[in-house]
């Protein structure tokens, strides 16, 4: 897509670009640019244009250029648009574009022996910002990299900040690097909740304290996203008010909320008002919340009525397909004639259904041959932190409208947004007020034509447990009188593991556990009602889940559950007193989306704890759970 919105097949004519978009674009791939642009300004397409200018007119070829950016549905995206800018897409091959994790464990696998993806986030970052500094083997590695272009480095804090900081200093002095940001729309020092991140700064911030004589800096101001008029107020006005480093926090926070509320497209009321009489096929729609408790709660109103949701914390669901697939597919390597006998007796005919585009993906993914590919690369990639996105849902759940938090909807955009404010005043500092009115700023701009302001007041907040960010929201007193009880969050991204799957200590036998497998591969792509009942200690206090329409059950929650609940449990005593602190036999209200594939790594030890052949092929059918039940505690 070209900045003016249009599809484009090779790299735009300079005279469809700004100059702002241009100077970069075509800066010379030894410049070291930092670059401003607000929401809509074509940020993404100026990154991807400018990949494709080094390729073609720069000099560089694919390997001597890394991209880095935040998360990995932009990944794909970004390789996609670059794509579409070339007239020779093969160039794009030896690109190597990926997340900042991702480049990470690439550095970390490739030059320690004893790196482990079961270490700790910190633990594996720390290591890696010494080999960067210290390990001559890096040094080399670096050497051949001519270019690197980092995209939402305001989003790019903590120890991610730290390496790529120690990335830049790393690299030849003849390497260009191109840092593309939007400050107003830096978040990411606060979480979903509200409660402040481990950050000292954004990665732009540290570049100029650091680096900032090697850096040219530049601004992309026009918005190309939208061209409607209240709109275009927000995107401009509501930036400029940010970037006023005159004004204190609250100030800016009072005039960036007062300008969303006073300028939009209609105002609703109470989410819970509102989601119900949401039709289901609006595909395009986008509800906003502060909190990730209210996002949960408002999906909770929608109960089994298709729709998706997108926050930090979920699972990340692989296509169920292909646990449907290869769940028994126990031989090192896969050939299409076998990948097409298991598809037409599995998922249907081949040739009336999307056989072809699958084979294509994990061909060019795990292919040894146009016609095999290696089952042992596909489960490692896909039991890493970062599996194939091809083969991944960009959001928990097949279709409908999306439920978001405001920070889960980074990088994303739709036609309608129903942005949902909290209400009554914020009570904080003046550092915490400069970030609500990031927040609300995000929010808002995540619109193309539709923009409608909403409450997500309720009688009590949204919480989080620490430290497995389980949201909760207490509910002390009910009709006059004190109450034990909190909606909770079932459904993270432990919540379901391959031990609660096909166990060999919670399940009879296989055949029981291959019972269970069936009634989850049989979910598809549809939603369902499920419950979750409470069990003892021979089956380690897992919570069973059972379908609503039935008494067989899919599959037991992991313990940690169990102990988020006691520690639940007691935090709402220290309120109400009732010595009720053990969690409840049973949550009702949960909502099943579909169907996902949870992978364990060759070496994963847990795999001996799991039945045959699912030992043997580490590919496991697991349902995307998710509800915000009352847990009334005993």
């Amino acid at each position: 897509m070209n900045p003016k919105g249009s599809e484009a097949n090779t790299l735009s004519p300079v005279s469809s670009w700004t100059g702002a978009q241009r100077r970069v674009i075509e800066a010379s791939h030894s410049k070291r640019l930092l670059v401003d642009a607000g929401p809509g300004t074509g940020k993404t397409a100026t990154a991807c244009a400018r990949i494709a200018w080094l390729l073609t007119e720069g000099g560089l070829d694919g390997s001597e250029i890394w991209l880095v950016s935040f998360t990995r549905t932009a990944v794909h995206e970004l390789r996609s648009r670059i794509a579409s800018y070339l007239s020779d897409v093969s160039a794009l091959a030896a690109l190597r574009i990926a997340t900042i994790d991702a480049h990470a464990w690439a550095i970390h696998s490739g030059f320690d022996g004893h790196a482990s993806p079961s270490g700790s986030f910190d633990d594996n970052i720390s290591r890696v910002i010494e080999l960067v500094r210290n390990h001559e083997g890096v040094f080399a590695y670096l050497e051949s990299v001519q270019h690197l272009l980092v995209d939402e480095a305001q989003d790019v804090v903590g120890h991610r900040c730290e390496l790529l900081l120690e990335l830049i200093h790393a690299l030849p002095l003849s390497a260009g690097v191109t840092v593309l940001s939007d400050e107003a729309q830096a978040i990411y020092g606060f979480s979903e909740e509200g409660s402040e991140a481990t950050v000292d700064g954004t990665l732009p911030d540290k570049i100029r304290e650091f680096l900032g004589d090697q850096f040219e800096e530049h601004d992309l101001e026009e918005v190309h996203r939208t061209n409607d008029g209240p709109l275009l107020e927000i995107f401009r006005g509501g930036r400029q008010l940010i970037r006023d480093r005159s004004a204190d926090g609250k100030t800016k926070y009072q005039a960036v909320r007062g300008l969303v509320q006073q300028t939009n497209h209609g105002i609703l009321g109470s989410y819970w008002q509102d989601v119900t009489k949401l039709a289901t096929d609006q595909t395009d729609v986008l509800l906003l919340f502060r909190r990730r408790g209210e996002a949960l709660a408002a999906s909770g109103n929608m109960g089994a009525r298709p729709h998706r949701l997108r926050m930090s914390g979920l699972p990340t669901c692989m296509h169920g397909w292909i646990a449907v697939l290869l769940w028994d597919w126990t031989k090192p390597d896969l050939d299409h004639g076998d990948f097409e006998r298991l598809w037409a007796e599995r998922l249907g005919p081949p040739s009336s259904t999307n056989a072809t585009e699958a084979w294509s993906t994990l061909v060019k993914a795990f292919g040894r041959s146009a016609t095999r590919i290696s089952m042992t690369r596909l489960v490692m990639k896909l039991a890493s932190g970062s599996p194939t996105y091809e083969l991944t849902l960009p959001e928990f759940g097949t279709h409908g409208p999306v439920f978001s938090t405001i920070h889960g909807s980074k990088g994303r955009e739709a036609g309608e947004v129903r942005l949902y404010l909290p209400g009554g005043k914020v009570d904080s500092g003046d550092a915490d007020l400069d970030e609500e009115a990031r927040i609300v700023f995000v929010g808002a701009t995540r619109a193309r034509t539709k923009l409608q302001v909403g409450e997500a007041q309720s009688m009590s907040s949204a919480r989080r447990l620490d430290p497995s960010g389980r949201a909760f929201t207490p509910y002390p007193f009910s009709k006059g009188g004190k109450s034990a009880k909190a909606a909770v969050e079932i459904g993270r991204a432990r919540d379901v593991d391959a031990a609660g799957l096909v166990g060999r200590a919670l399940y009879a036998d296989a055949g029981e556990a291959r019972a269970a497998q069936e009634r989850v591969m049989a979910l598809g792509a549809g939603m369902g009602s499920a419950s979750a009942e409470a069990t003892d200690a021979a089956r380690d206090w897992r919570f069973k889940i059972t379908l609503d329409e039935s008494d067989d059950h899919l599959c037991y929650l992991n313990p940690s559950v169990g102990y988020d609940l006691f520690s639940i449990a007691k935090f709402v005593d220290q309120v109400v007193g009732l010595h009720k602190t053990r969690p409840p036999r049973q949550i009702r209200y949960l909502r099943t989306f579909g169907l996902r594939t949870i992978a364990i790594a060759p070496d994963d030890p847990a795999r001996g704890h799991l039945y045959a052949p699912w030992c043997d092929s580490g590919l496991i059918a697991a349902p995307m759970l998710m509800g915000y039940s009352m847990a009334y505690f005993r």
